[in-house]
C-alpha cells in the first residue's frame, strides 16, 4: 500500500534598508576556502552550538513567492525515482521557504512569512522554498503537478504570520506558524512531524546591510531547522537543498561598508570558481548544510535574478518594475531606464522561480545530484534594451531609450517620495492593499543597473547531468506581470 510522506516549508527573510553598493569591474583573484561561516581567517565555535539561540526583539518576520510548470519542459516522471533513502518505503519531506526577495525591516529586522512543506508518498521526500511568495510559490504549486517526481507530496506551510489572500490555500496540506531564530519555538512546533521529514528545500534568507549579521541570522535559522529534525526519534532527514544566488561569484554586493572594495569573479559564473575572500552568508549556510554529511546529504542551487510573484519580496524586480511604471502611467511621467549605458548594452540573465523550483526536485530525487553545487537562471541571455521594449508593451507606456543624461536621474530619490501615489494607484484600481516601502527593492535593482559587468552564468553543469529546465526571458517577464495584475497586486 502506498504511504503519503510529509514535509513543510520555511519562509523567512529580513533586510535593513541597503543604500546599495557597487561591485567593482575588476577580476577576482582565486582565494582560500573559508571557514565554517563563511568569514575569511576567523574560526570560530560550530554554528548548531554558537549560532542557536533567542531570536532578538528588533527582528520581524519575513515573506514567499510561487509559479508553475510550463507544459513543454522535460517530463520529470520519466527522470529517475530513485529516492536517497533507496526504494525501502515511503520519504517524508520538509521544506523551508524564506522569500529571496527580501521584505522590508527596517530597524525592525527580519519578517518570518510562509512555510510550506512538500511530502512525497511513494518515495520519501521534501522540499523547502527560498521565497515562500516569490519562489516558493512557484515550489508549492510544481510539488502539487500530478507529473512531479516523487509524486505524491504532502506540503506544509511554515510562517510567521498568515498567508497573504492571494495565496491559495489548496497548495498547502497543512500551515504552522513558526519563528526558525527561535531555537525553542522551532523544536516545539517541528518536533510533532520531525519524525517524518526526509527532505528539506530550504529558500529562507535574512538580509541586512552587514554581511557578518546575515551569516549569524540566517546559520542560526537554518541550524534550528536542522539540529531539530536530526535530533527526531527516529531521524528521518535524508536531504537539504539550499537556495542560494550569484553573491556567491560577486560577493556581499550590498553591504555598504564594502562599496567600492568588492573584486568580483570573471564571468560566465561557473561553479567551481573559488570563493571570494569575503563574508557571505552563502558560503556558511553551504559549510553548515556540508557539516551534516554523510547522514544528511545536500544540492545548492545559485540563482540569478528570479522572476516570480510575491506581494512580500524585497528582491522582486518584476513588481518592482511593475509599481515604477504604475506610478509613471499615473503622473503622465516618461519610463525612464533607472540604469547604465553599460547595463543597456550588454547580456544580463535572470532565473524563473518555475525553473528554480524545477531544479530543486529534480535534485532532491537525483542520486548525482547528491552534494553539488548548480546555477540555475533561464538558460538565455538578454540585453536590458530588449527587455525595456517588452516591458513598455506589457506596462502600456512610451518607450524611451537610454540617454546620456539619464545617468544623473536620481531614481531611487524619487521612487521613496512616491509612497502616497502608490497609495492612492491601489484605492482606485481597489488592489490589494500593500505599502511600496514593505515590497519595493529600488536600491537593490539601482545596484544590478550599474553592474560594470555581463551577469551571465553557465548552466552546463546541471545540463550535463541531465536538468533541461529552462525559460525564455522575454516571455516569462510578460506571464509574471500577467500573474500580479491576477493576483491583485498591480492594475
Amino acid at each position: 500500500m502506498e504511504q503519503q510522506a510529509h514535509g513543510s516549508l520555511i519562509d523567512c527573510e529580513t533586510r535593513e534598508e541597503p543604500h546599495g553598493s557597487q561591485a567593482s569591474g575588476s577580476r577576482a583573484h582565486g582565494s582560500q576556502p573559508h571557514g565554517t561561516h563563511g568569514l575569511p581567517n576567523n574560526p570560530s565555535p560550530s554554528i548548531p552550538e554558537a549560532r542557536i539561540r533567542r531570536r532578538p526583539e528588533w527582528l520581524k518576520d519575513y515573506d514567499l513567492g510561487t509559479d508553475l510548470f510550463d507544459a513543454g519542459r522535460m517530463n520529470f516522471a520519466d527522470a529517475g525515482r530513485k529516492n536517497f533513502a533507496g526504494d525501502e518505503g515511503m520519504t517524508f519531506a520538509l521544506s523551508l521557504a524564506g522569500d529571496r526577495g527580501m521584505t522590508k525591516a527596517g530597524k525592525e529586522g527580519m519578517n518570518f512569512d510562509l512555510s510550506l512543506a512538500g511530502d512525497r508518498a511513494a518515495d520519501r521526500g521534501m522540499a523547502a522554498d527560498r521565497g515562500m511568495f516569490l519562489s516558493g510559490f512557484s515550489l508549492a504549486e510544481a510539488l502539487q503537478k500530478p507529473t512531479t517526481p516523487g509524486r505524491p507530496w504532502k506540503v506544509y506551510g511554515v510562517a510567521r504570520r498568515p498567508l497573504p489572500d492571494w495565496f491559495p490555500a489548496s497548495l498547502i496540506d497543512c500551515f504552522i506558524s513558526l519563528d526558525a531564530l527561535d531555537c525553542a519555538d522551532t523544536a516545539n512546533k517541528l518536533s510533532p512531524v520531525a519524525h517524518e521529514i526526509t527532505h528539506v528545500f530550504w529558500v529562507s534568507i535574512q538580509v541586512h546591510e552587514n554581511e557578518e549579521v546575515n551569516i549569524s541570522m540566517n546559520s542560526t535559522m537554518l541550524a534550528n531547522v536542522l539540529n531539530t529534525l536530526k535530533s527526531a526519534t527516529p531521524s528521518a532527514i535524508r536531504h537539504v537543498t539550499l537556495l542560494t544566488g550569484t553573491k556567491h561569484y560577486m560577493g556581499p554586493i550590498f553591504d555598504p561598508s564594502l562599496a567600492g572594495k568588492l573584486v568580483h569573479q570573471e564571468p560566465p559564473f561557473k561553479e567551481d570558481m573559488d570563493r571570494l575572500p569575503y563574508p557571505n552568508f552563502y558560503y556558511a549556510l553551504e559549510d553548515l548544510v556540508a557539516s551534516y554529511l554523510p547522514s544528511i546529504t545536500h544540492s545548492v542551487h545559485r540563482s540569478s535574478i528570479i522572476v516570480g510573484a510575491s506581494s512580500r519580496s524585497m528582491y522582486n524586480i518584476v513588481l518592482t518594475l511593475s509599481v515604477y511604471s504604475a506610478i509613471c502611467r499615473y503622473q503622465g511621467l516618461p519610463f525612464r531606464y533607472p540604469g547604465s549605458k553599460y547595463t543597456w548594452d550588454h547580456f544580463c540573465d535572470m532565473s524563473d522561480a518555475r525553473v528554480l523550483a524545477e531544479q530543486q526536485i529534480w535534485a532532491a530525487v537525483t542520486e548525482g545530484a547528491r552534494n553539488q553545487a548548480f546555477n540555475c537562471t533561464n538558460g538565455d541571455v538578454f540585453t536590458w534594451k530588449s527587455l525595456w521594449k517588452v516591458l513598455c508593451e506589457v506596462f502600456d507606456v512610451e518607450f524611451v531609450g537610454y540617454e546620456e543624461s539619464d545617468e544623473k536621474f536620481d531614481w531611487v530619490a524619487m521612487m521613496k517620495g512616491k509612497g502616497k501615489v502608490w497609495d492612492e494607484i491601489v484605492e482606485k484600481y481597489g488592489l490589494l492593499e500593500t505599502k511600496m516601502e514593505d515590497f519595493a527593492c529600488f536600491e537593490a535593482l539601482n545596484v544590478v543597473l550599474h553592474l560594470g559587468f555581463q551577469h551571465v552564468c553557465s548552466m552546463n553543469k546541471s545540463r550535463e547531468l541531465g536538468f533541461l529546465g529552462h525559460a525564455d526571458t522575454l516571455k516569462s517577464i510578460p506571464m509574471w506581470v500577467g500573474r500580479l495584475r491576477d493576483m491583485k497586486i498591480i492594475p
